[in-house]
């Protein structure tokens, strides 16, 4: 049983190790159609507040992104080469990115 064990977690290790050592997949913005696009249009000014995410949009690191509830001034919070940023939350009072 103790050998099974150290097996299973010497196998989870090295491939925790592998996803780290090679990053995410680089993605893309997708681009709404022509009706989305005029709904998020018609958005814009109307909605408050923020929003923040991860993404590796830029790179294979996961990077810290907050932007208005309307999708306008994107900006990225954390550019961290090797590391990945992830789960990103406000501070209870909403003052911060935690």
């Amino acid at each position: 049983m103790r050998l099974k064990l150290t097996v299973v977690l010497g196998v989870l290790v090295s491939g925790l190790s592998l996803l780290y050592a090679q990053g995410a997949p680089t993605g893309a913005a997708v681009n709404p159609s022509r009706k989305q696009q005029k709904k998020l249009d018609g958005l814009k000014g109307k909605v408050t507040g923020k929003i923040v995410w991860a993404t590796s949009r830029v790179n294979s690191n996961h990077d810290i992104w907050i932007m208005n509830a309307d999708g306008t001034d994107k900006k990225a919070l954390t550019t961290s080469p090797g590391n990945v940023d992830w789960f990103s939350r406000f501070s209870p009072d909403g003052s911060r990115v935690l």
